[in-house]
This record gives structure tokens, C-alpha cells and sequence, in this order.
């Protein structure tokens, strides 16, 4: 195959996209056509946009047990109870509720 038909062809398909692009956008309605892309979003995504929002609006996050937990984390001596991760993990489950199948593995 020639570079010049490779370019030949790029110039086709770049036309051809154009074209239906047009076509899904200036197609009357009523009338069948190619559907412009679409986005979807779920009810679980918008509330966990939604929580991720409010949790960036909190202003009292006390930075120095950040930066301590990030230390402890890092050189490997951050213990964690049981009982509060339990915990965590409970109220996490009835705050959101359990993960529909595929989400969570």
C-alpha cells in the first residue's frame, strides 16, 4: 500500500465522520437518524459526587493528625483496631448501602 493511499483514506474517513456528525445534529425530528454520543450517570455516582463535594467543603480537618497518620503510615507502625474498623465498615454499609455486583471487585 502507498502513503498516499493511506492519506487518501484517513481523508475518506475523516470526511465520512463529518458527515454523519452533520447528519445526527441537523436531522429533523421525527426523523431516524445517528444519535449524537450520550453520557449516563448513575443515581450512586451523583451521591457519591455529591459526598465528595461536601467532604472538600470541610473546612476543620486537623492537618497535623493527618500528617501523623501519613507518617505512622508510611514507616509502617499505624496499627488499626479491629473494632473501629468494624465499625467503619458498618456505619460505611448503612450510610451507602451494599455494592451492586461487579462495583466493589
Amino acid at each position: 500500500m502507498k502513503v498516499s493511499d493511506i492519506k487518501t483514506n484517513q481523508i475518506q474517513a475523516t470526511e465520512l465522520y463529518k458527515t454523519n456528525t452533520r447528519a445526527s445534529v441537523e436531522a429533523p425530528s421525527g426523523v431516524e437518524g445517528i444519535k449524537p454520543d450520550e453520557v449516563v450517570i448513575s443515581s450512586r455516582a451523583v451521591e457519591m459526587s455529591s459526598a465528595v463535594s461536601k467532604a472538600l467543603e470541610v473546612e476543620d480537618i486537623d492537618q497535623e493528625k493527618v500528617a501523623a497518620i501519613k507518617e505512622q503510615v508510611s514507616s509502617g507502625t499505624y496499627k488499626i483496631s479491629p473494632e473501629d474498623l468494624s465499625k467503619a465498615i458498618m456505619k460505611h454499609l448503612f450510610y451507602f448501602g451494599e455494592p451492586e455486583m461487579g462495583e466493589g471487585e
